[in-house]
């Protein structure tokens, strides 16, 4: 390989592990989709090799990509090192922000992060708001969100941080009680209280005919349900207690994502950069965004 990577080279490859389509590394990008098309053919010819797999759910790194990749994130984070460096000698950086997720993500992901972070910037206030539906950041209802989702809103500003498997699970207490016949189980579900959840479609279409015989309108109250040896569900692994028992991983799921997305006119705010570099730092995982 006789081509000298440039800056710019860095930057695309970066913008498509993170978007993981066309149209969402163009966002990042700040271009139109047809110039990071026409960067990344460049790119692949003057490399002689091909960086992306691209199929009906986006562009995937390909293996001899990683080491381009881990190039990219030491240079960005150099640069944002850099950057540290020259604000450290300004006043801390002070004032409120206003973060939107879920319960799940905010018990099981944020909280842990947060004591540190309070610790390092302790005039930063932080609003905390858990719904299952995104807010509108276009409306200011919120600066940040970190949602898990298959298809973030274009129109904003966002970076994905880890790539989240469903697992069926159950405790061995329960299993011990009602055998391994999915037939005998107890299932456990939001339902009908979030109808279209990857969950619930997939037990329907594998287990037809089966039915929830507990109900919960949140996955943190689900898992709650499954801690307690009441039944087995389908959860996101963040959720999953590491002596559960794993029945089953499902492949024919929608990639679901966890991203953090930011409303496009915080780019200027430090308070909200801070925060938002400190959870891309905490909770992104660059190998699983492969």
């Amino acid at each position: 390989m006789h081509y000298q990577l440039e800056h710019s080279d860095l930057t695309l490859i970066l913008a498509l592990s993170r978007g993981a389509t066309l149209a969402r590394a163009a966002q990042l990008l700040a271009q139109d989709v047809s110039s990071v098309h026409r960067a990344l053919g460049r790119l692949e010819a003057r490399l002689g090799l091909a960086l992306f797999e691209r199929g009906r759910h986006g562009c995937r790194p390909l293996p001899q990509v990683l080491p381009l990749l881990q190039a990219a994130q030491a240079a960005e984070e150099a640069l944002l090192a850099a950057r540290a460096e020259l604000l450290a000698e300004e006043a801390p950086p002070s004032g409120s922000v206003r973060l939107s997720t879920t319960d799940a993500v905010l018990e099981r992901l944020l909280i842990p992060l947060l004591d540190a972070f309070l610790a390092r910037y302790p005039q930063i206030r932080l609003e905390l708001t858990t719904d299952n539906a995104f807010v509108n950041l276009s409306r200011h209802e919120a600066d940040l969100a970190l949602r898990l989702t298959a298809s973030p809103p274009n129109h904003l500003v966002g970076r994905r941080l880890r790539q989240v498997q469903y697992r069926l699970c159950a405790t061995k207490t329960y299993l011990e009680r009602a055998g391994t016949q999915a037939g005998d189980w107890r299932w456990l579900a939001p339902d009908d209280l979030l109808p279209d959840h990857p969950s619930v479609l997939w037990r329907r279409r594998e287990y037809p005919g089966s039915e929830a015989w507990v109900r919960c309108d949140t996955l943190l109250g689900v898992a709650r349900l499954v801690r307690a040896g009441l039944g087995v569900a389908l959860l996101p692994d963040y959720l999953i207690d590491p002596d559960w028992v794993l029945l089953a991983t499902p492949q024919d799921l929608p990639p679901m994502e966890l991203w953090l997305l930011m409303r496009p006119g915080c780019r200027a705010i430090r308070p909200v950069q801070v925060l938002y570099q400190a959870l891309a730092a905490g909770l992104g995982d660059l190998p699983d965004n492969a």
